[in-house]
């Protein structure tokens, strides 16, 4: 079976919304045998959503549509199919009386708007919502369109509860299982890994292996086809095992395990407590850190010291090694760590200070210089780095390097040096 997935939107378009439901779709379908070969956008325009339903119908059995569902005036969804298909839009009463239920007191005017939402096409069938529009099947010939609301979490309540199970009973999913996994690696950038593996790329046939460059790290994703999850799941891990052997630790997670989380529970296994010190990153180590439920059984807490004096009276930052060698230099950065595992009493700290820009570099020191420092019991270290982009991007790719660091040392790597 084929499907297309019809996203409708304005703001799609316009970037101002990310089309995470597109990527939820698409993935839900392969892991069910479902083939998605094409993904449009269009905006909240009748004629061209006409344009873009011709176009995913001329090559598709299928096409699930997200967007346009609901009370506002360029909700237009309904509108489109209904004048698409010569289908008449008519009052749903069950639909109605909820709508009446849920709103009951507010104002008539506004609630003749939300009543919109009670009007379904002709000869369509009501998926439940788990807000107010609720999503629709619709046949035509032999053609299935499915509509889901835009709104995210509805969207997924509706895929997972109605139209895959519907999909999966009507035998339109295939007995093959299509299942991907993404190795995580940070430290190598794409050039230096696609030559360590070049054989492997070079050998591709099932699992397929695509590398997909992020904000701090590379990703390659491993996708394989069998008959069943288990036979998938065997293939993937065939060359998994040949890429780890290849790549060893710059691997430092699979799927969903962001390297706050992976340093998070190395720390935890070992029974070791983190603290930190931020110049540059403003924070958003620590943010990153405590975003992951359960952190506080390891961080004890951070300084943001972003001025010089913060650095001398909280970190005590000698002010010799401020005025020789600069706020951003290695030597500060090991002194910032080493305050921060004096002040919070921690096992380890770790620290960053730097140049994120636009402005403020030199040509001694540029924008996206930044400095990290590492402390122990048994060691005191820095690293110096060098990283582009906007002032958002240099400070994540800070984090990224602080957890990177951190990472590192509790797997016993030699510290130390790196960056240009």
């Amino acid at each position: 079976m084929n499907c297309s997935i019809l996203a409708i939107g304005t703001e799609l378009l316009l970037g101002s919304l990310e089309n995470t439901n597109a990527s939820f779709i698409a993935g839900r379908l392969a892991e069910n045998g479902i083939d998605s070969f094409l993904q449009v956008t269009v905006g909240d325009n009748e004629k061209r959503i006409h344009r873009a339903l011709e176009f995913c119908l001329s090559s598709s059995d299928a096409v699930i549509i997200t967007g346009g569902l609901g009370s506002t005036e360029d909700d237009v969804t309904k509108s489109a199919l209904s004048s698409f298909f010569h289908r008449e839009l008519v009052l749903d009463k069950e639909i109605e009386s909820h709508l009446e239920e849920r709103f009951a007191g507010i104002d008539r005017t506004v609630y003749q708007r939300i009543k919109k939402q009670a009007y379904i096409l002709e000869g369509s069938r009501i998926i439940q919502p788990m807000g107010t529009a609720p999503g629709l099947i619709l046949e035509e010939g032999d053609k299935l369109i499915i509509c889901l609301p835009g709104v995210p979490g509805e969207m997924r309540f509706m895929m997972e509860k109605s139209v895959l199970p519907l999909l999966v009973s009507q035998g339109k999913g295939s007995q093959d299982v299509i299942i991907s996994r993404f190795l995580r690696i940070v430290g190598l950038s794409e050039p230096a890994i696609e030559t360590a593996i070049m054989d492997i790329v070079k050998a591709q046939q099932n699992p397929t292996l695509a590398m997909l460059p992020g904000l701090g790290e590379v990703q390659i994703r491993l996708t394989a086809r069998a008959r069943g999850r288990e036979e998938a799941q065997e293939l993937l891990g065939t060359v998994e095992k040949q890429i780890r052997e290849r790549l060893g630790n710059k691997i430092f997670g699979i799927d969903e395990e962001d390297p706050e989380k992976v340093v998070g529970d190395m720390c935890r296994k070992r029974g070791l407590s983190l603290s930190a010190a931020e110049s540059c990153t403003g924070g958003l180590f620590s943010s990153r850190i405590t975003s992951v439920p359960g952190s506080s059984d390891y961080f004890r807490g951070s300084v943001v010291s972003y001025s010089n004096e913060s650095k001398k009276k909280i970190l005590g930052v000698r002010s010799s090694f401020l005025r020789s060698f600069g706020a951003v230099s290695k030597e500060v950065a090991e002194e910032m760590a080493k305050g921060a595992r004096n002040l919070f009493a921690t096992d380890i700290a770790v620290s960053c200070t730097g140049i994120a820009g636009p402005k403020g570099g030199t040509e001694e020191k540029p924008v996206g210089l930044v400095f990290l420092g590492l402390c122990s019991d048994s060691m005191l270290v820095s690293e110096r780095m060098r990283y582009y982009g906007s002032r958002k991007d240099i400070q994540y790719r800070a984090t990224q390097s602080m957890l990177d660091l951190i990472r590192r040392f509790l797997l016993g790597e030699q510290l130390g040096g790196r960056g240009n």
